[in-house]
């Protein structure tokens, strides 16, 4: 049992937010692996154009796009900050 005075925290309440962004991250490939697949990727092809360019190519790259800022954001997530323990 600890004492009052311990400041500590339980090691599992310090890492569950890392943990929670570690498993988002796992999810990430897993969406753009869904969104990139022949069913969802067939949506788009009947929008037509957007400025001359086909929507399939404008959705196509929208998705890498934000598979890119979703990534960077986790990573500065996950990164460890300079004077943290681990």
């Amino acid at each position: 049992m600890r004492d009052a005075d311990d400041a500590g925290v339980p090691a599992a309440a310090e890492d569950a937010p890392r943990r929670r962004w570690r498993d988002l991250a796992i999810l990430v490939p897993v969406f753009g692996t869904f969104a990139l697949m022949p069913p969802l990727i067939a949506i788009p092809l009947g929008w037509g154009a957007l400025g001359g360019v086909p929507a399939i190519v404008l959705y196509v790259f929208g998705v890498w796009a934000a598979l890119i800022l979703v990534a960077a954001r986790l990573a500065g997530a996950l990164t460890p900050r300079s004077g943290a323990e681990r």
